[in-house]
């Protein structure tokens, strides 16, 4: 992927963002937060520092764990960025990015609390829950 800055907003246009994503993959999250967050599993992607946001007066944070932080635009809803409240990880929704067609599928994580009706296949890696919060630094 040559160029690692996207534009994303959420569904009512009220939040604009724009990142530089560290990677061009992404994470597939199956932790019990993302299942009620995204009311599945959560698609994301590790950015390059902080955001640029427009529209950050319609843009809501709230604790979503000890470790870190859940956004979500308070006129639509729409779930767009996450960071760990050390600022050491910040992630953008994928599904909240614009012309997202050149990304892949780089690992799951939290893959211990996949409900065994989620079905994924193919041979990206998998974290379990201690595995993934030791990769980032984060304690149990």
């Amino acid at each position: 992927m040559s160029n690692l800055k996207k534009h994303g907003s959420c569904l009512c246009g009220g939040v604009k963002f724009d990142v530089t994503l560290q990677e061009d993959e992404v994470h597939i999250c199956h932790c019990e937060l993302c299942q009620k967050w995204h009311g599945g599993v959560g698609f994301g992607l590790k950015c390059e520092g902080d955001w640029v946001v427009q529209g950050e007066e319609n843009l809501t944070w709230f604790d979503s764990s000890e470790w870190a932080q859940r956004s979500f635009c308070q006129k639509c809803g729409t779930h767009l960025l996450f960071k760990t409240h050390d600022g050491s990880y910040h992630g953008v929704s994928a599904g909240a990015l614009d012309n997202a067609t050149d990304l892949k599928l780089g690992m799951h994580i939290f893959i211990d609390k996949k409900p065994d009706y989620f079905d994924f296949t193919g041979d990206a890696p998998r974290f379990t829950e201690k595995e993934f919060l030791q990769m980032v630094g984060a304690s149990e």
